[in-house]
């Protein structure tokens, strides 16, 4: 997700992911990103980048990195990554499997300078706690303008759901910025 008006002023800032992508593509996607595994030798978890265009995929870039989709990974399919990536040095992959959810994840920009009260503190942590939020910054914390104030995650049933339920905490929290 790039540019999403509702998380950010900037049309090009990073905002996101949502997980899975559902796209016609995605049996070609995971074949070349398996090709591209076994040609580099890659290990663990890695990343491969595609953009759809109207043509059809074209990658991007490889990442031999945890990626920033790690935590809709794990909340769509009900997996561990640091484990699934640790048993993959012993020759043990996960198998396939289905999501159990869609998951999104939605960075929060700051549209102003914002300093973290305690009261947006305490939201951010308690939204930790229920495993909605990553990234809190400190009580105190300078955000200046256009700068990620915070992380979203949110499930549900279908894409549109966990969409909509991303949006609502991200106005939530920009409500508690105006003040």
């Amino acid at each position: 997700m790039i540019g999403s008006p509702h998380l950010t002023r900037l049309p090009f800032a990073y905002c996101g992911n949502i997980t899975p992508f559902v796209t016609q593509f995605k049996d070609e996607m995971i074949e070349y990103s398996e090709q591209i595994a076994l040609e580099f030798g890659l290990k663990g978890s890695n990343g491969v980048d595609f953009i759809q265009t109207e043509k059809g995929i074209v990658i991007l870039e490889v990442n031999p990195r945890f990626q920033g989709s790690l935590d809709t990974i794990e909340l769509s399919y009900g997996i561990n990554i640091f484990d699934a990536h640790v048993r993959s040095f012993s020759g043990e992959l996960p198998k396939p499997g289905k999501h159990k959810c869609f998951a999104v994840k939605n960075i929060l920009y700051a549209d102003k300078k914002i300093q973290i009260n305690e009261r947006l503190f305490n939201r951010l942590i308690n939204c930790m706690k229920m495993g909605r939020a990553a990234d809190i910054p400190e009580k105190g914390w300078i955000v200046r303008e256009d700068e990620p104030l915070t992380t979203l995650l949110e499930t549900g049933r279908t894409r549109e759901i966990a969409l909509e339920n991303v949006k609502k905490s991200a106005q939530h929290i920009r409500v508690l910025t105006e003040v």
